[in-house]
């Protein structure tokens, strides 16, 4: 048995329908918009592979899946998790949108890796954060704290960007 991601038939999933960029960017709602996104960007990730998802879209899904890991559980569990296997570039998107301060936190997170970078196969990186960890659990933990500040307004940021490179969504 193959199993639905999201809980959904084949028979819904064939349904689908590419997402109107235009009507969530002019929703009231704040997180309405990257609410939907992340689930049409998660999707087409899933069916096609982050090869095929457009650049904007690649650099949403890293940030979108980035800040779900960290909110959830902090850096300990971003990094336990495929989500961090763009760890390397996520510093890249994270300047794409103008969030600096964020980027720099991932730096630093990222540099607590031997050789200053996580690697990029999952049972790689979680063979060597179990090893280390102990170690680094408080740097860890201080990173949590300054990404907790939101130093950053990252939905806000995020929102800009669509807008911005709202062509390439959908």
């Amino acid at each position: 048995m193959k199993l639905i991601p999201w809980g959904r038939s084949k028979k819904e999933k064939s349904k689908e329908k590419k997402i109107d960029i235009e009507s969530l960017l002019n929703q009231t709602e704040d997180d309405s918009l990257l609410i939907h996104l992340s689930q049409y960007v998660f999707d087409k990730y899933y069916k096609k592979g982050f090869d095929n998802l457009t650049k904007p879209e690649q650099i949403f899904f890293m940030i979108d899946q980035f800040e779900m890991e960290i909110n959830n559980g902090g850096f300990e569990q971003y990094y336990g998790n495929s989500a961090s296997d763009y760890a390397q570039d996520v510093p890249f998107a994270l300047e794409s949108i103008g969030a600096s301060y964020t980027a720099d936190l991932v730096r630093k997170g990222n540099s607590l890796f031997p050789n200053g970078l996580p690697p990029k196969i999952w049972p790689d990186r979680q063979v060597l954060l179990d090893s280390i960890v102990d170690d680094i659990r408080d740097q860890l933990s201080e990173l949590d704290n300054a990404f907790y500040e939101y130093k950053d307004p990252l939905g806000e940021l995020q929102r800009e960007y669509i807008r911005k490179h709202k062509d390439f969504f959908g």
